[in-house]
């Protein structure tokens, strides 16, 4: 299988990155599209400083007329030149314009998997796009699209990737230190703590 994934790749610790791996690791072949286009990572704070500003001068480009025709075009070629089985968009992303014009060159499923709390819906582009399916990682959000917007949403919350994220044995001086049942990483989203 050819899969299109559609996200941010300048960080290996985020949902793009382990989707591109975990499908590979299946033997399916990944295409990745930057929607954004590379992230400087650092912990040098002015460089901190100056991708943030990045970021939100790129958030603002992107709600430019220019930039979805622009990236519209992009998609459309990569769609043209390789026999996708299916397009993943690992966030939302894609305007509804973008999602009907790939549709129209790909007869293939397009699914939104939307890994953030309802907080980040944003403009909630995805409500109006022609996706095939929806997933989210709160069930809450999941009933409440469905039921209220009728869309084609589903429970599929985010999990580790067990190439990278190992099980570490402790020795006994380390579990007293370190120890405990459960440890999370990340935002304590109310969802992950339950």
């Amino acid at each position: 299988m050819v899969v299109l994934l559609v996200g941010r790749f300048g960080n290996f610790e985020n949902l793009e990155s382990h989707i591109k791996d975990s499908f590979e690791e299946l033997g399916h072949q990944v295409i990745p599209f930057d929607i954004w286009g590379g992230e400087l990572r650092s912990k040098n704070k002015i460089l901190v400083y100056i991708n943030k500003a990045n970021q939100h001068i790129k958030s603002i480009k992107k709600s430019l007329p220019y930039y979805d025709k622009k990236k519209t075009k992009e998609l459309q070629n990569i769609c043209k030149s390789h026999p996708f089985d299916l397009i993943v968009s690992c966030h939302d992303f894609l305007t509804p314009t973008q999602v009907s014009g790939i549709k129209k060159i790909c007869k293939i499923p397009i699914v939104l998997w939307f890994p953030d709390a309802l907080l980040n819906f944003g403009k909630m582009m995805f409500a109006n796009a022609e996706y095939d399916v929806l997933f989210f990682k709160d069930p809450s959000i999941v009933k409440v699209l469905r039921d209220e917007l009728g869309l084609n949403a589903y429970y599929l919350p985010e999990c580790c990737n067990p190439k990278h994220h190992r099980k570490v044995h402790l020795n006994e001086e380390d579990w007293k230190t370190y120890g405990c049942d459960i440890a999370t990483a990340g935002n304590l989203h109310t969802v992950r703590t339950k």
